[in-house]
């Protein structure tokens, strides 16, 4: 069963997104501020966020920096283009503006904690270096990426 980490300050949205998950079949842990959402990450075992933007104390931006190894889907009010952009350029990889649909949510959710076909694994390669879906594989060392820094080593080894 995999686990979301749900961290919205707002109580109601909150609930309304944990018992769509849970009826998806989806185990939760909950956090009402960024700093509790990095308290929980830390402590807890998590295979996706779901992060609201603007929490109290630590921002839902700072957590995001901070949560590098799951993927993390943005919830958020904000519907500027290039803090957007600006957000999966940080390593988010999805963006969902409120209102949004709770439907979408657990598709979306779903997609991003779609296991990976074997029979699909992509390897490029430059010299010793290999680099096996999001990760970076070189003398018997793994380094696991996040989407984009898997985006940038991709295109420049293909350069």
């Amino acid at each position: 069963m995999k686990t979301i980490l749900i961290v919205e300050d707002d109580e109601y949205i909150g609930n309304m997104i944990e018992a769509a998950l849970k009826n998806e079949g989806f185990a939760t842990w909950r956090a009402y501020s960024g700093s509790e959402a990095l308290l929980v990450f830390q402590s807890r075992p998590v295979d996706l966020v779901v992060l609201d933007l603007m929490l109290p104390g630590l921002s839902g931006e700072d957590v995001l920096s901070a949560i590098r190894t799951v993927p993390v889907v943005v919830l958020s009010a904000k519907s500027d283009l290039d803090h957007k952009v600006e957000l999966l350029l940080q390593g988010a990889v999805d963006y969902m503006t409120k209102p949004f649909e709770l439907k979408e949510l657990v598709a979306r959710v779903r997609v991003h904690l779609r296991p990976v076909d074997a029979t699909r694994e992509q390897t490029l390669g430059y010299h010793d270096l290999a680099l096996v879906q999001n990760e970076a594989r070189h003398d018997g060392q793994t380094i696991r990426l996040t989407p984009i820094e898997t985006k940038i080593l991709s295109a420049l080894m293909q350069a």
